[in-house]
């Protein structure tokens, strides 16, 4: 029972690194969605979501958004479009959580989603 509680944890971690991925350090976008820094009950405004969702398959562009942990670590998204695919990279960089991973996380989002709820994401 043991050993598969250490697989689930391994096959969870696997797309998680202590540093950025390559392909986030490497991305250009031209466009700014903007940048927010939001507490634990403040959302995004819509034209932030308007602009990412806009841009999906259009354009490269970045939001940015950095939202606070129950006990007050910072946990920072990077929501990513390019103009020749549907959907959106989303790198969550996790390393300041001291009760999470520490890690940084790489998603494929739906060209639609809620950077708030993050909701059909996949690793």
């Amino acid at each position: 029972m043991k050993s598969v509680a250490v697989l689930a944890i391994v096959v969870l971690l696997a797309g998680c690194t202590a540093t950025p991925p390559v392909e986030f350090t490497d991305s250009d976008a031209q466009v700014s969605c903007g940048t927010f820094d939001l507490g634990l009950m403040e959302t995004l405004p819509d034209d932030a979501a308007d602009c990412l969702h806009d841009a999906a398959g259009t354009a490269a562009a970045e939001l940015v958004m950095t939202r606070l942990t129950e006990e007050g670590d910072p946990v920072t998204s990077y929501f990513h479009t390019s103009a020749d695919r549907e959907r959106i990279t989303v790198y969550v960089d996790a390393t300041q959580d001291s009760f999470g991973s520490k890690k940084w996380m790489t998603l494929q989002c739906p060209a639609d989603v809620d950077p708030m709820r993050m909701t059909g994401c996949t690793e």
